[in-house]
């Protein structure tokens, strides 16, 4: 049921998109402005989704097979990579949506505007749906299985019900924006749930998380700003990321943040 509920969403948002584009631009444009959505940013965002879904997928059986009062450390064992992997893929897809837009699909012009507004409106997407599937996990290992659907299904009616309203004000990128609060809103009922169920991360992994982030920002925009090429793309990606691994993998469990950050910088 779960897995059904946003596919419908978004069958059904097609139409909604289309038809209140039309009101304020031409039915062809309305058409390329959601096929921008639709067929060009959704794929490069949904990848890193399926990524952390998948895994997540695999977590499961591992939590349903532990005792009740170890559950918990279990889940923060085994939730910690895709919690850092989703960030890190949000923030690529700020810091390179231009060069992600050319390479993938050669866009030009007005296009690549337009597709790089959508994309970094829509950048939030891969985190927030690897939180969401982190809970749902964690909900379905509590035997509260009943409960994502319901969080999804709130989601996506609020998203079709806001839609309208948003492209009157802010044309597509209001249809964009309206998807990321779906997944917000479904993520943020599950998260409440949860709570209530033991679910969370230890202070020290979303420390380590934060400075893992901003050393992926500070090494990526650096080199990138210094080389702003596809190449110093080519450098500055897998560097960032190398060295953001490398701070989040020395999970630091005493270890003061002031510290820790002067050692980053060094």
């Amino acid at each position: 049921l779960g897995s059904l509920i946003f596919p419908l969403g978004t069958f059904l948002e097609g139409a909604s998109v289309v038809n209140a584009l039309s009101f304020i631009t031409p039915k062809s444009e309305a058409t390329a402005l959601y096929g921008i959505m639709s067929g060009v940013v959704a794929p490069v965002v949904s990848m890193p989704s399926v990524i952390s879904s998948s895994f997540c997928s695999w977590l499961l059986p591992r939590l349903c097979s532990t005792l009740p009062q170890s559950r918990r450390a279990t889940f923060s064992k085994y939730a910690k990579l895709p919690f850092v992997f989703s960030a890190l893929s949000s923030l690529t897809l700020v810091i390179f949506a231009k060069e992600i837009l050319v390479f993938l699909y050669s866009l030009q012009g007005d296009r690549l505007s337009v597709g790089v507004k959508i994309l970094t409106v829509a950048s939030p997407i891969p985190f927030l749906s690897c939180a969401l599937s982190l809970v749902t996990t964690y909900l379905q290992s509590q035997n509260k299985s009943y409960l994502p659907p319901i969080n999804l299904l709130v989601g996506v009616v609020l998203k079709l019900f806001l839609t309208p309203f948003s492209i009157s004000a802010f044309s597509i990128y209001g249809a964009q924006a309206c998807v990321v609060i779906s997944y917000l809103t479904a993520f943020v009922l599950g998260c409440f749930q949860a709570l209530f169920l033991g679910f969370g991360f230890k202070i020290q992994t979303l420390a380590s998380v934060l400075i893992s982030s901003l050393a992926f920002v500070f090494f990526a925009v650096s080199i990138y700003t210094l080389v702003p090429t596809l190449l110093g793309c080519a450098i500055a990606l897998p560097t960032a990321v190398s060295v953001a691994f490398v701070i989040f993998d020395k999970r630091p469990q005493n270890a003061n943040i002031v510290k820790i950050i002067k050692k980053t910088v060094k």
